[in-house]
């Protein structure tokens, strides 16, 4: 038995996973911080200088992304690619608004971390303020006036093309009906009654929450998938291992009564 333990023991040591599983950290932690301090500095109104770094970052991840190409999609890079655009676009305009400048800088830090990071991302982060706008806008549509849900769901919209592009990285469920929830409504020019609007907002935020949801379930299943492997051979090795000590055990039986 104090054989049997040892050997399970050490199988377990040589197959256990050093780092977490769906941790995808492939020498991206640079590039990350990098970014970390272009928002920062963008924040604080420091442009030039988050420019800067910004185009330093261009050339280090050319670099990296070569390395870590097989653990993320063309479309992901392609989406850190025009995020990284849009960000430079950003610093570099002089007659941009500064919330909007932050929110491009800021969707490029969250899909870099996306194309890294798949554990605990940072977009899954806008779950609260998202869910609370979408009730906001639950309690502007029963208003008589369209005028605070229209400005609502603006806002709604602004902070979902913030995390858009990173979320399309990882995300399980598909982001079409999303979609086409925000664009039927803020591209429509007809006024609708209440009743239609509470309707809409109500399927919206069931939208949203589904999207973090699916997430959140998708990445669960590696880590139940490596419990049932390892529980699964423990016992498939057990087995096998009391199997071959029957058989010992007959075969030392027939040579003992071949000898007698």
């Amino acid at each position: 038995m104090r054989f049997l333990m040892v050997v399970i023991v050490s199988v377990l040591c040589l197959f256990w996973p050093h780092e977490v599983i769906g941790q995808k950290d492939h020498s991206g932690s640079d590039v990350n911080q990098t970014a970390d301090l272009v928002l920062q500095l963008t924040k604080q109104g420091d442009f030039a200088e988050a420019n800067q770094l910004l185009e330093s970052i261009t050339y280090t991840w050319e670099e990296q992304s070569t390395n870590m190409q097989p653990f993320f999609t063309t479309e992901a890079e392609q989406s850190v690619l025009l995020t990284l655009h849009q960000a430079k676009l950003a610093l570099q305009s002089s007659d941009m608004e500064e919330s909007e400048r932050i929110d491009r800088v800021t969707s490029f830090r969250l899909t870099l971390d996306a194309v890294t990071n798949d554990s605990q991302p940072l977009w899954l982060f806008s779950e609260t303020s998202l869910l609370k706008a979408a009730d906001e806008l639950g309690e502007a549509a029963l208003l008589e006036t369209p005028e605070g849900f229209y400005y609502q769901l603006n806002e709604i919209n602004r902070q979902y093309q913030v995390i858009r592009p990173a979320v399309t990285i990882q995300a399980t469920s598909d982001l079409y009906l999303l979609d086409q929830q925000l664009d039927v409504f803020l591209s429509s020019k007809e006024q609708v009654d209440s009743n239609v609007r509470a309707a809409y907002a109500v399927q919206l935020k069931e939208d949203i929450e589904t999207m973090y949801e699916d997430y959140n379930k998708d990445e669960a299943d590696p880590s139940l998938f490596w419990i049932m492997f390892t529980i699964g051979g423990m016992i498939l090795f057990s087995l096998s291992y009391v199997g071959w000590r029957k058989y010992r055990a007959s075969q030392v039986k027939e040579r003992e009564k071949e000898n007698s």
